[in-house]
């Protein structure tokens, strides 16, 4: 039994497809297991990003900090951040080693205490509107309940003190805003929303792609417009950005050593597990929830389903090709949203297993 209303995108879909679904995601299960279990398998990588004195990431927390200090203090955000660049040893080449200056801003204008109470703010009316959309979009039943739950579970980490200067915490926080703000009639807030996440961390650009391609297959034309030409901000935003980073630079200044490192299927585990709860599991057991909780969003075939699966499928795909293991906290970005596909797994489970082996619908 389920909801009245919950479509499951796998029901009654032809034997082999199911087959082969089901086999990919044991294939993924047992493969994730051993991640946990053979040496070597997995990137060396702290137990979370809960953030100590002894986390390697907390350098870059150091750096954030002092970057919005000093902007605080009267210094220009190029400046200032070049500065604590070099000071610290940090690249500068290519431009993205150097984040967007928006959220050193506000931090520099708010303080970090006033910018604490302000992410802790938006995660509170992140849940409230989500909480709606989610009750809206899934009639019938109790499951939204539980979505919600598993949601406000994933995004609790924005409200650690030390995630006010991790851009990504910040992205990852206005991602599920964003989310929870859009319909067909009224997607403005949303864009907005989700192209002031871009213009705070600029590897969110993937979100508001996957809104645009997604309202274009709907048929919503004048939103998929809308969110083109948010992409084409972003851009903009971003190429300034870039001219900016180079004004102040030398040839002298250190380069990145590169992301395309082709980390695998351990790389997209690891990062999921180390920036969610999944981290209170050991990394064998994570390896086998994680392709559950990706399969339970592919499962829900709604507009915001949909948006998130694609979102979530489409992060985990860059993150085989990309990513070093220090980059691990790459996967806040998605930590709100991946445990509570773990809501629709029973039902895709079961879902797959009538199509495959017994042809009931």
């Amino acid at each position: 039994m389920r909801p009245a209303g919950f479509v499951t995108r796998f029901a009654g879909w032809p034997p082999a497809a199911a087959r082969l679904v089901l086999a990919g995601l044991a294939a993924l299960m047992l493969y994730g297991a051993a991640i946990g279990l053979v040496p070597g398998l997995a990137p060396p990588l702290p137990p979370s990003l809960a953030a100590t004195e002894d986390d390697p990431q907390a350098s870059d927390a150091a750096l954030y900090g002092a970057i919005a200090a000093r902007v605080a203090g009267g210094e220009g955000y190029y400046a200032a951040a070049v500065a604590e660049h070099r000071l610290r040893d940090y690249p500068l080449k290519p431009f993205v080693t150097v984040r967007p200056p928006t959220l050193a801003t506000l931090q520099a204008g708010l303080g970090m205490a006033g910018a604490g109470l302000l992410l802790a703010l938006l995660v509170a009316v992140a849940l409230v509107v989500l909480a709606r959309r989610l009750e809206t979009a899934l009639p019938g039943g109790r499951r939204w309940i539980v979505v919600l739950a598993l949601v406000a579970v994933g995004i609790s980490f924005a409200l650690l003190p030390v995630f006010v200067v991790w851009h990504e915490a910040w992205a990852a926080v206005l991602i599920v805003l964003s989310l929870a703000c859009r319909s067909p009639r009224r997607y403005g807030v949303g864009l907005l929303v989700g192209l002031l996440a871009v213009a705070i961390r600029e590897i969110a650009l993937p979100y508001l792609l996957v809104m645009a391609v997604l309202a274009a297959l709907e048929g919503h034309r004048r939103e998929a417009l809308a969110w083109f030409l948010a992409i084409l901000t972003a851009c903009g935003l971003l190429a300034a950005h870039a001219a900016m980073v180079a004004a102040a630079t030398l040839p002298t200044d250190l380069a990145s050593q590169g992301w395309l490192r082709a980390a695998g299927w351990p790389f997209v585990v690891t990062t999921i597990r180390n920036c969610t709860a999944l981290a209170f599991l050991p990394l064998a057991a994570a390896g086998v929830l994680v392709p559950v909780c990706l399969v339970g969003w592919a499962a829900w075939a709604a507009p915001l389903g949909n948006r998130i699966a694609l979102l979530l499928w489409g992060y985990a795909g860059a993150f085989l090709a990309f990513g070093r293991p220090e980059n691990f906290y790459w996967g806040l970005l998605v930590a709100p949203l991946v445990l509570a596909g773990l809501a629709f797994a029973p039902a895709a489970l079961a879902d797959l297993w009538r199509a495959a082996f017994t042809g009931r619908r």
